[in-house]
């Protein structure tokens, strides 16, 4: 079974946690319309978001802002857990001055995820706004009508991912 998580108009913010530093789930579907998660930090992995297991994620006018984690995932971490794969779309997301000690400023999207960025801004998450894996599951990435700062340079080189880039 899956647990829920329905926020809408929320901000969440001044957070500190070891890992998902604003909001921590697993196998849950996760739906957030018009929220800010900000200025939310963690001592491994996840600033703003870790989503592990079969999770599902669907963020609509969502932003990413001053989120920071030590190790990966200033933004948002996602994970494969016990062979399950996390679901994401973001639509209107925006995700800026995000930082991660090591990798994945932005995200880091790991063992076979699916993502899709529809109308999105990725934009000075530091070190970089993507950062994929070179090993494990096939991760695939949908990119429609978005702006990630560098383009494909923006997202680490080691990946280890299949894109779709869509810009009409």
């Amino acid at each position: 079974d899956k647990g829920v998580i329905v926020l809408k108009g929320v901000i969440i913010s001044g957070n500190i946690g070891g890992m998902g530093g604003g909001i921590f789930c697993t196998r849950t579907l996760v739906d957030l319309e018009i929220c800010g998660i900000l200025n939310n930090s963690t001592s491994r992995f996840g600033g703003g978001i870790l989503a592990d297991g079969n999770s599902i994620l669907r963020f609509n006018f969502v932003l990413f802002g001053a989120n920071s984690a030590d190790n990966d995932g200033g933004a948002i971490y996602i994970e494969q857990d016990d062979g399950n794969n996390p679901d994401v779309l973001m639509t209107n997301v925006t995700s800026a001055f995000n930082s991660a000690g090591e990798r994945g400023g932005g995200f880091y999207i790991c063992e076979g995820a699916d993502v899709a960025l529809v109308n999105s801004i990725l934009w000075a998450d530091e070190p970089q706004e993507i950062y994929v894996p070179r090993t494990g599951a096939l991760n695939k990435l949908t990119v429609a009508n978005s702006m990630i700062e560098g383009g494909i340079d923006g997202i680490d080189p080691n990946y280890n991912l299949e894109i779709d880039w869509f810009n009409e």
